[in-house]
């Protein structure tokens, strides 16, 4: 404390003295000194002005550490001045000692700064990466030239900083046309908006990459259709834009979306031509088989009448089997034209589904069916079955002529053997009916659902051949499956597909 308190005492012996006050000797040394001062203080001076204008300069610490070196430097040369007539030895040393500190600093930091420093580039390796840049350069705006679609360089604000030569002749307008103008003078007016949305959620930095297809003007009044894809550059603030000319291909999907609804439109012109052709069949089908069947059943009356009338007055053996082979061939009729009028109905059937106890609508066919063949030995069998979902009297319908088939094809047989399964199976029910009746080949097997196609003699087994077809319109009406397998004389497998309800 005593040094500082006396940090501007003169109390010692003025330097003047080393001098012996001889004015060549100690103008000179002060001279020497105040000038070495003066540059001491204007070089720290244009260091910091130097910082200021060149903000890109790294380094800028060790730059302050040198100028408040050669600033502590200048101080001490005006306090060596200042001792030549007033000895203040004691602030000399502080200002040394300060500028030792200072010294040692920017030592310091000059170590720790050296590796980067060296590694500066040389004068002639900036030149060469000026000159690579140049290249760069150059190469990029030759291959922008020369680029076979059209490239746009634009600003956030969408105003064009750079158009290619395909740009200009796309467009059919000058670069000079183009340079500073904005998507919104080459936009067909109806597709601004687009053009606008892309912008925004460029710039704004909500998208980096956007693409869509619109229509752009020409310069001769004129548009086309091109796919522009635009991609957000927030380093440079701008938008790399491509353009590709899709005209022909627009104009192809046009060309194909007018074709299709024209198609579309005399599909549907047909399907009611259809609609109507099928109602009407449908119609003539239904007012056939009512009118026959009242004349079948006539028939049937009169020929049985005339059978006793003749066979109660003795009358000829050949008579009484010709009426009754018509009183025959009329119930096959009825029975023929019955089935068919069931048939023409699955068509325009409205199905109303519900769950199904599919095990309980089998049970009831089978008891059903099984009355015609109480003269003969049966063993069924029915497995634990999953619910069907489906129109509950149609699918009773189904398994009725299913069953039936399977007994009148097993009716040979010295017992008759049906076994009935179910399972679920890649999200439908699939029920198996198995019989051991004299089965079928297998090379018929796509006749078999076909109406009125029989794959065996009338005179074998009764039929019209209509219960299968109708059985397969039901299942399929319920988006469903219905196939069998056989071998001749190994029985046949029948096969019901139904979709569970959720699907």
């Amino acid at each position: 404390m005593e040094f500082l308190r006396r940090l501007f005492d003169t109390d010692f012996m003025p330097h003047g003295h080393c001098y012996f006050w001889k004015p060549a000797v100690l103008w000179t040394n002060v001279l020497g000194d105040a000038l070495i001062a003066l540059s001491y203080f204007i070089i720290p001076f244009l260091l910091v002005r130097f910082l200021k204008k060149r903000s890109d300069i790294k380094f800028r610490p060790l730059f302050i550490g040198f100028a408040a070196f050669i600033l502590a430097c200048g101080t001490t040369h005006v306090i060596d001045i200042v001792s030549v007539w007033y000895p203040m030895y004691r602030l000399e040393g502080l200002v040394k000692d300060v500028t030792a500190l200072i010294s040692f600093g920017t030592v310091i930091a000059l170590f720790q700064n050296f590796p980067t420093i060296v590694s500066i580039p040389t004068s002639e390796q900036w030149k060469a990466v000026q000159t690579a840049a140049a290249n760069s350069e150059r190469r990029f705006k030759l291959m922008i030239e020369h680029a076979p679609v059209g490239i746009i360089i634009t600003n956030f604000r969408g105003e064009f900083l750079e158009v290619n030569d395909a740009m200009c002749d796309m467009f059919k307008r000058s670069r000079e046309e183009l340079i500073g103008k904005t998507s919104q003078h080459i936009t067909h007016p109806d597709d601004i908006n687009f053009s606008t949305e892309i912008k925004e959620q460029l710039a704004d930095g909500y998208e980096k990459f956007m693409q869509i297809e619109k229509r752009y003007l020409r310069g001769d009044g004129t548009f086309f259709w091109a796919m522009a894809s635009a991609t957000s550059v927030p380093e440079e603030e701008s938008i790399l834009v491509h353009i590709v000319d899709i005209t022909s291909r627009k104009q192809s999907e046009l060309r194909m979306r007018d074709d299709n609804e024209k198609l579309e439109s005399k599909i549907a012109e047909r399907n009611i031509e259809l609609q109507e052709t099928n109602k009407d069949l449908e119609n003539f089908i239904y007012a056939v088989t009512h009118d026959l069947r009242v004349p079948l059943h006539n028939l049937q009356g009169l020929s049985t009448v005339v059978e006793e009338e003749l066979g109660g007055k003795n009358g000829t053996d050949d008579a009484v089997s010709a009426l009754q082979m018509i009183g025959e061939n009329a119930q096959k009729m009825d029975h023929l034209v019955t089935d068919l009028l069931a048939f023409s109905k699955t068509s325009k059937l409205e199905l109303k589904k519900t769950n199904i106890d599919m095990g309980m609508a089998i049970k009831t066919a089978f008891d059903e069916q099984s009355l015609l063949y109480n003269d003969k030995q049966i063993e069924f069998k029915l497995d634990s079955l999953p619910q069907a979902f489906g129109d509950p009297a149609a699918i009773q319908q189904v398994c009725q002529n299913i069953i039936g088939n399977a007994l009148k094809y097993s009716s040979h047989q010295a017992v008759i053997s049906i076994e009935v399964q179910g399972k679920l199976e890649n999200g439908s029910t699939i029920f198996q009916i198995t019989d051991n009746g004299i089965g079928f080949d297998p090379q018929y097997s796509n006749k078999l659902f076909l109406p009125f196609q029989r794959l065996h003699h009338e005179e074998e087994f009764e039929g019209t051949g209509i219960g299968l077809a109708t059985s397969q319109r039901i299942i399929q009406k319920h988006g469903g499956e219905i196939w069998a397998e056989s071998s001749p004389g190994q029985g046949a497998k029948f096969y019901i597909s139904l979709p569970i309800e959720n699907k």
